[in-house]
């Protein structure tokens, strides 16, 4: 296999500017590179592993923050969070068979009023005994119930009890110097309802299916902490997805990675310098754009490089590199084709290889999406990328999809695949 280099700047391709070449330079050298990154982001992952392998402690360890994320810039911070194995959550309260001793049991009630913010609901305390409905303190008809609501002070209270030394720090625990701050929380294994539509909305490359997979089947984590203008502000817990925010962080490709990083330096090296808007802003908004501006576009640096400088990805006739399943298309010619759908291409033939299924479909998905939407067109590759796009959908068991991709195959003007009719031939006999 060769690649062919092309000497001269194509129009399709000014984007390129050195401006935009030392920008690079320059964040690569504050933030780090994709290794560096992602040499943190697993350091930190082992130190989580290695704190919760012991079954001394009543909690798991969360490491969040910018340092845990991977990003080891000027004034980065490390929030330490801790899951009580003593609290959880449940769907419904009916669905309680037998309470277990040592672990109090809550539903979750969100708020309409406060959206992000829900109340936990005691159903079952720690003796294993479940909870009246009804409060037998109180006259007929006057009970609120609200003595059934877990509260924030006695929750953070109980893990002060022991050490008067340490104060509350809005939703944390930390010492008199507020050199760290621990957070105390409970999980609930379920998203919210109004956080449901989140998992079926994905329509592009980002984030991942397996990604999605995982926010979902984990859930949130609720925080001691209400709203500010709320009376009731001490039965209210804010919602929080910093582990879905971890996995969505990590699943980031160089290009995010370092947009993320670039937002964070703008804000503190310009932003936060002006005394007038310095409060308006936080990097946690930041990062909220970030999530949606990447669900909305596909952002891909490394692929537009190497469009760049790789015109094509050319295999010679009866070439011995090019993989077993595309031996017909060099069968009697050589073949020409992109570089990130041969890329792709690679990627979903290695899963398929490997039994993996979930990335095995997400690959397919990024090479229909690439095939469909590539960001520079070549009239000579476009029925090659067809007909790569159909083997893919008939190795996967799609025959309606292959055969559609090898018929526009046939049907390109300036360049017809030779393999694409007796692929399509192939097929019908099947």
């Amino acid at each position: 296999m060769s690649f062919s280099f092309n000497n001269k700047i194509f129009d399709n391709l000014s984007w390129i500017d050195p401006m935009e070449h030392h920008l690079y330079e320059h964040l690569v050298n504050i933030v780090g590179s994709e290794i560096d990154i992602r040499k943190r982001q697993r350091l930190f992952i082992i130190q989580d592993m290695i704190y919760n392998s012991s079954d001394l402690t009543n909690h798991i360890q969360i490491l969040s923050g910018s340092l845990a994320e991977g990003l080891d810039l000027p004034g980065s911070d490390m929030d330490v969070m801790y899951v009580t194995k003593t609290h959880k959550i449940i769907h419904n309260e009916k669905n309680i068979l037998n309470p277990v001793d040592g672990v109090t049991l809550h539903v979750m009630e969100t708020d309409v009023d406060y959206p992000g913010f829900a109340r936990l609901r005691l159903v079952a305390a720690q003796n294993g005994k479940s909870l009246r409905e009804r409060c037998v303190r109180c006259p007929t008809g006057t009970c609120t119930g609200t003595q059934f609501y877990r509260t924030k002070n006695s929750f953070l209270n109980y893990y002060r009890r022991y050490n008067k030394e340490i104060f509350i720090h809005g939703p944390c625990l930390t010492d008199k110097d507020q050199a760290i701050d621990k957070a105390f929380c409970v999980r609930c294994k379920y998203l919210p309802y109004n956080a449901m539509p989140w998992a079926s909305r994905h329509g592009r490359q980002w984030p991942p299916s397996f990604v999605i997979d995982r926010v979902v089947k984990y859930g949130c984590l609720l925080v001691p902490i209400g709203p500010k203008i709320s009376s009731d502000n001490d039965t209210l817990w804010r919602i929080s997805f910093s582990v879905a925010e971890r996995l969505l962080v990590h699943s980031f490709n160089f290009t995010q990675l370092l947009c993320y990083g670039l937002l964070k330096l703008t804000l503190k090296r310009i932003i936060n310098t002006n005394d007038r808007v310095n409060d308006l802003l936080c990097s946690y908004f930041l990062k909220t754009a970030l999530f949606w501006v990447s669900e909305e576009i596909d952002i891909n640096i490394n692929e537009r490089m190497t469009l760049a400088t790789a015109q094509h990805v050319h295999y010679v006739q009866h070439s011995q590199l090019i993989p077993e399943e595309l031996q017909l298309e060099v069968e009697h010619s050589a073949m020409n084709i992109l570089p990130n759908v041969m890329s792709y291409c690679l990627r979903f033939l290695c899963y398929h290889h490997l039994g993996d299924i979930p990335n095995k479909r997400q690959a397919l998905r990024d090479l229909y999406i690439t095939v469909k939407d590539n960001l520079i067109r070549s009239t000579n590759t476009v029925s090659n990328e067809l007909t790569i796009l159909g083997v893919c959908f008939e190795i996967s068991g799609d025959k309606d999809m292959a055969y559609q991709c090898y018929e526009e195959a046939l049907q390109c003007d300036a360049f017809v695949c030779p393999s694409a009719e007796a692929r399509k031939l192939k097929l019908l006999k099947i």
